[in-house]
């Protein structure tokens, strides 16, 4: 998962340049999802959806995998990850619950 280190810029900007520069793509943040501390350091994760791939070449990862949510948990093994995963569910089941509201 792309993190990045503070620079004056708000977490949320940072959030997106890392995105852009980890894994070449364009993301809207869409709300703040959960924050997660490590031994030695914290990172604040925000749910965003995807806006289109940039094309770049210079990708500072090897590989970038867009996996469906019943595959996630074999593939991000970190104890912090699973944290992130809990949040991730909650979010989207409770915005499934308020489009269904709507909808009413």
């Amino acid at each position: 998962m792309p993190k990045g280190r503070p620079d004056g810029r708000s977490l949320a900007a940072i959030a997106l340049v890392e995105v852009f520069e980890e894994a070449g793509l364009c993301i809207r943040l869409l709300a703040f999802l959960c924050d997660v501390t490590r031994k030695e350091t914290f990172s604040r994760f925000y749910l965003g959806t995807h806006r289109r791939l940039a094309g770049r070449r210079d990708v500072e990862s090897q590989a970038v995998a867009l996996a469906p949510l019943a595959d996630l948990r074999a593939m991000l093994t970190h104890p912090g990850d699973q944290v992130v995963l809990d949040a991730y569910e909650a979010a989207i089941k409770n915005r499934g619950q308020r489009r269904r509201l709507r909808r009413t």
